[in-house]
């Protein structure tokens, strides 16, 4: 269900799919510094009922909550914000301390953005010049999942574990902070932003030295990060990259990766369950060490192939669990090595979908053996230990060393061109898409064939939509709008909507979703909410199918108040057609079909607690001011329009003269809303002049009547006050179901 912005105009495909908006309007002003105040570590509530509390483990802050004075913060005090407050923190001798621990840390009720310069907490008399004790940040915002950004984290050298487990589970954090440390220490971006299952880019990590541990589960379980950060070391550290992308489900590629220098455990579990991993790094290392590549992309359920390994010196576990569960590597890579090291090769290849026999056929005709060549003369303890257990071929499990086997290949796949074609209003067209010799449907970008998913390049006919335009001064307005086919002929197309044909070429538009919309209008009094009407899209004069039929007020309120959409736009909907039901009742129009027959309960069904502002019109001043000028007119009330246009109606009784003379004095003296009038008889004693038409949400606002060089107020309160205090209960319900529709529809 996609949601557009624009106030008071709403827009439904009348087939399925809905589109509602609804204008925000005004930017956000933008805060200007003045002086040279350090940038504070700031929480700011984005939402009413919001705290922060900070817990510390270590040093002393002091709090400032709005423009108030800076005060000692008592530790694991809560501060209570709404939405729009802040409360900033700051420190002066907290350099080399642990702030925070498992224990003590930051908790966050409700929606808080935090922002400022972190580095305030332990120094902000100089935060470029503070020092990080170890631990200093650990855990700082462990389980935040109220956390919405995060503050700015300058330092360039780190201390170790500084930064580590500081966002864990953060789950409300969809960017990170930029990271410019070039100086690492161990374990201080460990385990950073384990977790935050709504991250989707990650920060740039510059530094080409590392520390162990470095980067040990520093993305691990970030579900929605697609794109890994560079990592330009050439020379690793212990386990610098172990686990750091551990469950990152949506990471699509991989970050090159450089180094020819290893260490132990550095590249372990890496992208351990990176499912959607297609293609893997280059690994250019020649010499390995100790559990280098273990598990390094276990459970890569995506992963089509292997990268080449030209490591000649192995390494105990080296190569172990290296693709693990595989399911889509159906090649082994060539290994080079002659000496092999235990455990080295030990279920590398378990569970993949690669398929060895050992005798060669049609089927399996490319040789694959360990060492690729030459000979291995010395065979460690499990050095090929269950390498090809759970694979698919004929053979499984232990390979015997320097011994041919034979790999199945599959043929190369064929691809098949099936051309773009328009969709039509009649027919569904298709983008342009490829079928595989292998079964399966591809994209080809001139250079890459590219997996879809099958009738993914289906393009749905061509539905027109339906809109409701809330803001017309005429009721409700009702809009179809129809696409024009693409490379068709404009001139052949036309709408009909109720009994108006209009050509394409003749009507305005209206851009949705990047589209280009004809639209046609058609204004529905409130009394006529429960109406059908019929609408077809025309190609030469012939109704489209799938592009005709009938829609009403009624029936796109329905569908809103029933589907997934805010609840501000339900309330708008179910009061709208409670207007339309209560103007039904008093002009009799329709009655044993009321527009909120559907939705007889919510906003607008009970009237009885709907209290109208009251106003009363100076009619007394007003003629006065017209006797002293010996006008020949004084008036004697004023209406209110439900019927087709919402206006209001002053009317003037004749006292001297004749009816037209009455007219042209009514014209040349009076303004209305700043605008000249135009006066109109009625009956024969009468002349009226009336407001221009009045959208729903402008319902209470002020109009001035200029007389003599006095304005006079006019509103739509002081003909409902006087309709409240008569004795048609009909009458009275249609104001109070309007003033309801109008509080809905304002406070939106």
């Amino acid at each position: 269900m996609t949601q557009k912005v624009k106030r008071g105009l709403i827009s439904i495909v009348m087939a399925a799919a809905l589109v509602i908006s609804v204008l925000a309007g005004v930017l956000p002003v933008q805060s200007i510094k003045v002086g040279a105040e350090p940038d504070y570590l700031t929480f700011t509530a984005k939402e009413d009922g919001s705290s922060v509390t900070v817990n510390l483990n270590d040093g002393t802050l002091e709090y400032s909550k709005g423009d108030d004075a800076w005060a000692d913060y008592t530790s694991n005090t809560s501060v209570a914000l709404n939405n729009g407050e802040a409360v900033r923190f700051r420190g002066d001798s907290n350099s080399g301390k642990q702030l925070f621990s498992n224990e003590n840390k930051v908790t966050i009720s409700g929606k808080v953005a935090c922002s400022g310069n972190i580095m305030t907490l332990l120094n902000y008399n100089d935060p470029d010049n503070a020092t990080m004790g170890t631990y200093c940040f650990y855990g700082m915002f462990d389980g935040c999942t109220g956390l919405t950004s995060a503050p700015e984290l300058p330092a360039t050298t780190l201390a170790g574990n500084c930064y580590s487990h500081m966002f864990y589970g953060c789950t409300g954090l969809t960017s990170a902070p930029s990271l410019p440390a070039t100086t690492l220490a161990n374990d201080c971006y460990n385990s950073m932003f384990s977790g935050c299952t709504s991250l989707t880019s990650s920060p740039a990590l510059p530094a080409t030295t590392l520390a162990d541990h470095c980067y040990h589960y520093m993305f691990t379980g970030c579900t929605r990060l697609t794109s890994a950060p560079a990592l330009p070391a050439t020379a690793l550290a212990a386990s610098c990259y172990r686990n750091m992308f551990e469950g990152c489900t949506g990471l699509t590629s991989a970050p090159a990766l450089p180094a020819t220098t290893l260490a132990n455990n550095c590249y372990y579990n890496m992208f351990l369950g990176c499912t959607s991993l297609t293609e893997p790094p280059v690994l250019p290392a020649t010499s390995l060490v100790r559990l280098c590549y273990n598990s390094m992309f276990y459970g890569c359920t995506g992963l089509t192939s292997a990268p080449e390994l030209p490591a000649t010196t192995l390494a105990v576990n080296c190569y172990s669990d290296m693709f693990y569960g595989c399911t889509g590597l159906t090649e082994a890579p060539e290994l080079p090595a002659t000496t092999l090291a235990q455990n080295c090769y030990k279920r590398m290849f378990y569970n993949c979908g690669i398929k060895l026999s050992e005798t060669q056929d049609p089927e399996y005709n490319t040789p694959y053996r360990i060492p690729s060549s030459g000979d291995a003369t010395e065979i460690p303890k499990d050095a090929v230990t269950d390498m090809f257990e759970g694979t698919h071929g004929s053979f499984t499990g232990t390979p015997d060393i320097n011994k041919t086997y034979y790999i199945h290949k599959e043929a190369a796949v064929t691809y098949t061109k099936v051309e773009a074609k328009a969709a039509t209003y009649e027919a569904a067209g298709n983008s342009e898409y490829y079928i595989g010799s292998d079964g399966n449907y591809y994209t080809y970008d001139g250079t890459n064939y590219t997996l879809i998913k099958e009738n993914s390049w289906i393009i749905p006919k061509l539905t027109p939509l339906m809109q409701v335009d809330t803001n017309s001064s005429n009721g409700v307005d009702v809009n179809i709008c129809a696409p024009l086919p693409k490379d068709e002929d404009i001139n052949n197309y036309s709408i009909k909507f109720g009994d108006t044909v209009q050509p394409f070429s003749a009507c305005s538009t209206v851009v949705i979703d990047g589209t280009t919309y004809y639209l046609v209008k058609v204004t529905c009094p409130a009394k006529n909410m429960a109406d059908e009407y019929a609408y077809a899209v025309l190609k030469n004069n012939v109704a489209q199918e799938g592009a005709n039929g009938t829609v009403s007020v009624r029936g796109y309120a329905d569908t809103v108040i029933k589907g997934d959409y805010t609840n501000p736009v339900k309330k708008i909907c179910r009061a709208m057609l409670a207007y339309g039901a209560s103007a039904q009742t008093y002009f009799g129009h329709n009655i044993t079909d009321l527009a909120n027959s559907n939705n007889s309960t919510g906003e607008g069904a009970d009237y009885s607690g709907v209290t109208i502002p009251e106003d009363e019109f100076d009619k007394t001043s007003l003629n006065t001011a017209l006797e002293e000028a010996e006008a020949p007119v004084e008036y004697v009330g004023m209406s209110l329009t439900f019927k087709h246009d919402t206006y209001i109606s002053l009317a003037f009784k004749v006292k001297r003269g004749t009816q037209d003379e009455a007219v042209t004095y009514v014209n040349n003296s009076f303004t209305l809303g700043g605008k000249a009038v135009l006066a109109e008889k009625n009956g024969t004693k009468f002349v009226v002049i009336r407001t221009e038409g009045i959208p729903v949400k402008s319902l209470l606002n002020d109009i001035a009547l200029g007389f003599g060089g006095t304005d006079y107020t006019v509103n739509a309160k002081q003909y409902m006050t006087l309709a409240n205090a008569g004795t048609n209960e009909n009458l009275k319900n249609v104001c109070k179901a309007l003033y309801n529709y109008y509080t809905c529809v304002t406070e939106q």
